[in-house]
């Protein structure tokens, strides 16, 4: 689809996609997007007072909690997944749904080993 926007040969913007220095721009400007992502989430972060948590109901502090150990588990390596008969598995892919730690209760997670 690319290739008919831009006039040329489907062949040409691969062949295009793998040399050398085509390949290092994507990395950095995939590197640049990253880093402006994680400034902007450090921001966010770091712009949510006690007063902002203690406007918020309890669903949202639990479903808040639950989003924030999910993601500092994946940035840990220690991400598990469970599956609809309840074991736990690592990260692997092939139907599992992630575990959101806070907002599951341990008796439906079989008390899942973080």
């Amino acid at each position: 689809m690319a290739a008919k926007k831009i006039g040329r040969d489907h062949k040409t913007i691969i062949a295009f996609s793998k040399q050398p220095a085509t390949v290092e721009d994507e990395r950095e400007m995939k590197e640049d997007l990253a880093d402006a992502y994680e400034g902007l989430a450090r921001r966010m972060i770091a712009s949510i007072t006690d007063s902002d948590i203690s406007k918020i109901n309890a669903y949202q502090r639990t479903i808040a909690a639950s989003a924030a150990t999910d993601k500092m588990h994946l940035v840990n390596g220690k991400h598990r997944y469970i599956h609809g008969d309840g074991t736990t598995r690592g990260a692997v892919r092939g139907g599992y749904t992630p575990v959101m730690s806070a907002a599951v209760p341990c008796f439906m997670t079989k008390s899942l080993p973080y």
